[in-house]
C-alpha cells in the first residue's frame, strides 16, 4: 500500500535559463519519485528573482509546507551567494524545500547546515571561474 502523496507548491525558475517545458518535466518526475503532488505553480516576478518576494510570501503565509523549486540556483545571487537566511527561515517554520534538478531536500535546520559548506564552495568556484584570464 502506497502512502498518499503530499501536496506541494512549485516555484519555477523565472529567469528562463531552462525552458519551462523542461522545468515542468523535471519537476513532475521529481514529484512522482518523492511522493509529492503538485497543487499549483508560481514564479518570481521577472527582474526580481533574487529578491524571493513570492517564495518568502508563500513560506510565511501559505498553508502548504512543501515547496518544490526547479533548482537551488534560484536562491543564488552572484554577488551574495546562496540565500542561507531564506533556507534557515523556511526550515524554522517547518517548511520543506525540494530542489528538483539537483535532487536536494531540506527539511530541517540540520539539513541546511549540512549543505552550507557545499553551497559556499560552489559560490567560491563560480566567482573564481568568472575572473578574467590573467587577472591573478
Amino acid at each position: 500500500m502506497t502512502s498518499k502523496a503530499v501536496e506541494a507548491y512549485v516555484m519555477l525558475d523565472s529567469t528562463r535559463s531552462v525552458a519551462q517545458k523542461i522545468q515542468h518535466s523535471i519537476i513532475r518526475l521529481y514529484a512522482e519519485k518523492t511522493n509529492l503532488k503538485v497543487s499549483f505553480y508560481g514564479a518570481e516576478f521577472k527582474g526580481f528573482e533574487s529578491k524571493h518576494f513570492q517564495l518568502t510570501e508563500y513560506i510565511n503565509n501559505h498553508p502548504l509546507d512543501h515547496f518544490i523549486l526547479f533548482s537551488i540556483y534560484q536562491i543564488y545571487d552572484k554577488k551574495n551567494g546562496f540565500n542561507m537566511n531564506l533556507l534557515r527561515e523556511a526550515t524554522k517554520k517547518n517548511k520543506k524545500l525540494y530542489f528538483a534538478a539537483e535532487e536536494i531536500k531540506l527539511c530541517s535546520s540540520i539539513d541546511v547546515e549540512n549543505i552550507r559548506s557545499e553551497l559556499i564552495m560552489t559560490h567560491v568556484n563560480i566567482i573564481n571561474r568568472d575572473f578574467p584570464s590573467g587577472f591573478l
